[in-house]
């Protein structure tokens, strides 16, 4: 998970380049980044039933092995077409992550997934930051394609790992498999899931909150930094790691507090926090070291996004819990990388065009964020309304 959100993200860290080298503009570079996440998002579900019938070693060797493939791809692409075909390519393969490590943490850690669940997303989000720090200072001093050829040669070593050192076949499929009928049992429980108007919103609320991540620090809260700090604009990609490595830390703590108090509260005390950090980002002016601190509280909120894996997790029979945590990660994705990447990225180009501007605006920037904002509005809304599972989220994890 690490990796990929390293690979998910690092369109960020190289817009100027990929335009001047891809001959793209700012809408390009959204649907670009973007690209990663459709296909993510649409084999949630099918990586899921992957999961449940091959288990975890063997997709995650696969994936690991066809996403350095496609990195190195990806850094030989010499337009838009064929870095977006990369980056498409990039998305299929590392579909199956985050449903494989929520899957292993069911299995082995029944009592404590809350937890674990936290754990796993704090790792990749440290991937998020470490990209953002590291990948930075590859892509300055050798330029983003030898970045990207560093990124798949840690690719293939990953798939190796996973090959030597993952367990085989450690999932414990449903007791049906034995008879021919496994895969309709599979599919029963998993559309009686969907049933459950809880689960959807719960999904949604995680994907709402998630957009902060997914849209804007995995794109364009580098861009927003450095028009919001001009002075200090070299500083602006650590001031983004600073959004993932509270994201890190939120995840981790919220998964804990699951544990210990009412998980309903924990997505109200946090998705508040988010709202209100973004809303002070986003309009009031601030000296940089108090808009670091935001940065990272933005982040810290928005790692109550884990909190539907955990609640899904209990509503889900055994037989189809990769679907289950497919499904959910489909959702809390798809808000963020395929829909307001790109719409940011129109709206910062319409702004320009209407207001005449030659680059990027404060105003364009406060424009453009707006369906950001009004997503965690909705979240918090979505965190205060009852939930029918009531053995769930009105209760601790």
């Amino acid at each position: 998970m690490l990796y990929q959100f390293l690979l998910q993200g690092s369109t960020s860290l190289m817009v100027p380049t990929l335009m001047r080298d891809l001959c793209i503009n700012l809408t390009e570079i959204g649907f670009l980044s973007s690209a990663f996440f459709y296909p993510y998002i649409l084999l949630q579900i099918p990586s899921g039933f992957i999961i449940d019938k091959i288990g975890p070693k063997k997709t995650l060797f696969i994936g690991a092995l066809i996403l350095g493939l496609s990195t190195l791809g990806f850094a030989f692409s010499e337009g838009f077409a064929t870095a977006n075909i990369s980056r498409i390519i990039m998305g299929i393969a590392s579909a199956p992550g985050v449903a494989c490590a929520m899957y292993l943490a069911a299995r082995w850690f029944p009592k404590r997934f809350t937890i674990v669940a936290g754990l796993i997303e704090m790792m990749g989000m440290l991937g998020g930051a470490a990209g953002d720090y590291f990948l930075e200072h590859a892509i300055n001093g050798y330029g983003w394609r030898t970045a990207m050829i560093i990124c798949a040669v840690i690719g293939l070593v990953l798939a190796a790992l996973i090959l030597i050192f993952v367990k085989g076949n450690t999932h414990e499929c449903c007791e049906s498999q034995k008879q021919d009928n496994c895969q309709t049992h599979t599919l029963k429980h998993f559309v009686t899931l969907l049933k459950n108007s809880d689960v959807w919103r719960y999904s949604l609320f995680g994907g709402l909150i998630f957009t902060i991540i997914s849209a804007f620090a995995s794109l364009w809260s580098i861009g927003f930094i450095q028009v919001l700090y001009p002075e200090q604009s070299s500083h602006a990609s650590h001031a983004t790691a600073l959004i993932f490595i509270g994201a890190a830390f939120g995840a981790a703590s919220s998964g804990w507090l699951a544990n210990k108090i009412r998980c309903i509260h924990v997505m109200q005390l946090f998705s508040v926090l988010a709202l209100i950090s973004f809303i002070i980002i986003l309009y009031i002016a601030i000296p940089f070291y108090l808009g670091n601190i935001l940065l990272f509280l933005l982040g810290f909120g928005s790692g109550a996004y884990i909190l539907p894996f955990a609640s899904i997790e209990k509503l889900s029979h055994p037989d189809a819990q990769g679907m289950a945590m497919g499904f959910t990660n489909m959702v809390i994705i798809g808000l963020g990388g395929p829909i307001l990447q790109p719409l940011i990225g129109w709206i910062l180009s319409w702004y320009q065009s209407a207001y005449q501007c030659n680059a990027n605006t404060l105003g364009g920037f406060q424009t453009a964020l707006l369906p950001i904002l009004i997503g965690l509005i909705i979240a918090v809304i979505l965190s205060f309304i009852p939930a029918k599972s009531a053995n769930v989220c009105n209760t601790s994890l």
